[in-house]
């Protein structure tokens, strides 16, 4: 279903004359992201390979069945012509076809060590899937709001332009008529300039945000992006999740627990180079100075391993894997404070952006009130031209500040999912 969807999205974008009229949500976004090619995929390839593993680990558990055949040529004794020169040879000429069946049985332990070290890794493959489908979900929504972001801003400094250009002319109007100086008409100027420089700027980085979220899907940069606009939308309040909210969910903590359940199949595995460990290899068909199925035949050997002395080897990595779980103990018991640290900092940081968004808002407020009040006051002489440039420059720095405040409030959001594990 998600391929349909991806796939629909890519018809979509490739319509030119209607994309401009598109509006892309969030979660078209997420979509789109997740449909190409990502390091999710790169994850879930891995994941695969892991599964591979665990199939190769399960087969040793199996018979192991191959057909042999081989011709031995061993020159005869000088002076004779019926004696082999090599004793280690069965004869001048050795037939050998022959089906093999081996079977280990793993009483020491160590087949099943090594399949579940080899599901350990798997676990760990689910884990950073999440791990990668978590991040790239991030990044798209944060260069979202970012985009937002700077179209908002964009549109602020752009009527700021256009009221620095309408008080410029306004100032040379009445510089012509000998009611001001041509100070006032310089500083005005001189506003404009400034203005004209910020939208620019501020135009590039709209761009470059665009760029930036368009790189999630698609190779074609030359898209004007219309979004769904949630700046324009009544902001979520943060909800109270003093105390439901836990960092227990986060996947990291999956890391965890695959690396050290594979450190303990690892000391298993090197504990079964200390046990006994018997197997038995059946084979039948010719061995024969002749080919004749006439020689046909069946033979069975049955062996034992017995480790006598191996100078500590095998302990010794025992102790080593041992270690190295309970070193994965400790770095768990970091992370999770660290994990707690950072829940509580998103959601103190999360509060915080929710009172600065309306914090920002009555800065806006009062800057455009002040520049009302600045105006008017120039309008009747009592005021001069710096007191309106600089309520213009005021009501830039507010708006900019507000939609600033609304992107980084969304941005809390989005690390408060993180740091609960969602």
């Amino acid at each position: 279903m998600s391929r349909l969807l991806f796939s629909f999205f890519v018809l979509l974008l490739a319509w030119r004359p209607c994309f401009s009229q598109t509006v892309l949500s969030l979660d078209d976004c997420l979509r789109l992201a997740t449909g190409a090619k990502s390091q999710v995929d790169v994850a879930r390839q891995q994941l695969a390979a892991t599964g591979q593993g665990v199939r190769q680990a399960a087969a040793d558990f199996l018979p192991q069945a191959r057909l042999l055949n081989a011709y031995n040529y061993n020159s005869p004794l000088q002076g004779t012509q019926d004696q082999f020169s090599f004793v280690a040879a069965n004869g001048i000429r050795e037939y050998v076809s022959q089906f093999t069946v081996a079977q280990e049985f793993d009483v020491s332990g160590r087949l099943r060590a090594e399949l579940d070290r080899a599901k350990a890794e798997r676990q760990a493959g689910t884990v950073r899937v999440r791990l990668a489908e978590r991040d790239l979900k991030l990044a798209v929504k944060r260069t979202y709001y970012e985009v937002l972001r700077d179209q908002h801003q964009l549109k602020a400094l752009q009527d700021v332009l256009l009221e620095a250009e309408a008080f410029g002319k306004r100032a040379a109007a009445l510089e012509k008529g000998g009611e001001v100086g041509r100070l006032d008409v310089a500083r005005a100027r001189v506003q404009v300039a400034a203005a004209e420089q910020a939208v620019q700027t501020a135009a590039l980085e709209l761009r470059r945000a665009e760029h930036e979220l368009l790189s999630f899907w698609t190779t074609d940069m030359e898209w004007r992006l219309t979004l769904d606009d949630l700046f324009a939308k009544p902001l979520p309040v943060p909800e109270d999740q003093a105390g439901a909210a836990s960092a227990a969910g986060r996947p990291e903590l999956g890391l965890f627990d695959a690396a050290r359940l594979g450190f303990k199949a690892e000391a298993r595995k090197a504990r079964a180079n200390l046990l006994p460990q018997p197997s038995v290899v059946l084979q039948y068909g010719i061995d024969s100075l002749r080919w004749t199925g006439h020689d046909r035949g069946y033979a069975a050997f049955m062996n034992l391993t017995v480790p006598v002395f191996d100078w500590g080897k095998a302990l010794a990595a025992q102790k080593q894997a041992n270690l190295q779980a309970d070193q994965v103990d400790t770095q768990r018991a970091i992370a999770e404070r660290g994990f707690a640290r950072e829940l509580a900092d998103a959601r103190a940081a999360l509060r915080t952006q929710f009172d600065q968004v309306s914090t920002a808002e009555q800065e806006v407020k009062n800057a455009a009130e002040s520049l009302r009040l600045a105006k008017l006051r120039y309008e009747a002489g009592e005021g001069s031209a710096l007191e309106v440039v600089d309520s213009q420059s005021a009501l830039a720095r507010a708006q900019v500040n507000y939609f600033t405040a609304i992107r980084d409030y969304f941005a809390a959001r989005a690390e408060m999912e993180v740091a609960t594990g969602r």
